[in-house]
């Protein structure tokens, strides 16, 4: 995409504010929309399960507790949240990336439009999959752009294991395939402007 911007600045640009272009990415600072420090808290009833959604020195991390008889905490579980899935229109549900490649969903997601916390979708009920249900390539196929380099995990069967460096959002190349010819005749002054716009069509 970063090849793309060179000779289709505007069209980039653009597309930048497209709900696709924002549909996996990091948290940082500067792109929350939830609420981290009044309504930061969530009970789910059916599983008995208390979350605590926590911003602590510029990241962000979900935690799981229960209740004993007392009342003090017990079962407790925090997992940082190093990606977010869905541009925030309708949800924005997030990941970890564990040092060993496996991406998992995290239990609770963010609805915007009701400005409120809730298990994410398919964890509402009593046995969920808590914090250890993985994403797979199959998942991510319809909300980032392709993982870098052949991932032999993606075969059927396989576990998904998945490169640190993560491609944030859906790509040019999701949409008008791979780039590479496309650019190889544009950089060759001999060929034509028809055939290189023919080179890119997806």
């Amino acid at each position: 995409s970063q090849r793309c911007q060179e000779c289709h600045a505007e069209i980039y640009e653009s597309y930048q504010s497209v709900a696709m272009a924002r549909s996996f990415y990091r948290p940082t600072s500067q792109n929350v929309i939830e609420d981290y420090e009044i309504r930061n808290q969530f009970y789910h009833a059916p599983s008995d399960r208390h979350y605590r959604m926590i911003q602590r020195d510029g990241r962000f991390y979900q935690r799981r507790y229960q209740l004993d008889d007392v009342g003090r905490k017990k079962n407790i579980l925090e997992q940082e949240v190093t990606h977010i899935i869905g541009s925030g229109q309708h949800a924005r549900t997030y990941l970890n990336l564990s040092e060993q490649g496996v991406l998992r969903q995290l239990p609770v997601t963010w609805y915007p439009q009701e400005q409120r916390w809730g298990m994410s979708p398919g964890y509402d009920h009593r046995h969920h999959d808590g914090f250890k249900r993985r994403v797979t390539h199959s998942c991510l196929f319809c909300h980032n752009a392709y993982p870098s380099g052949p991932q032999a995990s993606d075969r059927y069967g396989q576990k998904s294991v998945f490169p640190q460096d993560l491609p944030l959002g859906i790509n040019c190349e999701r949409c008008h395939g791979s780039g590479v010819r496309h650019i190889r005749l544009a950089e060759d002054e001999l060929v034509q402007a028809e055939e290189i716009r023919r080179s890119s069509e997806g």
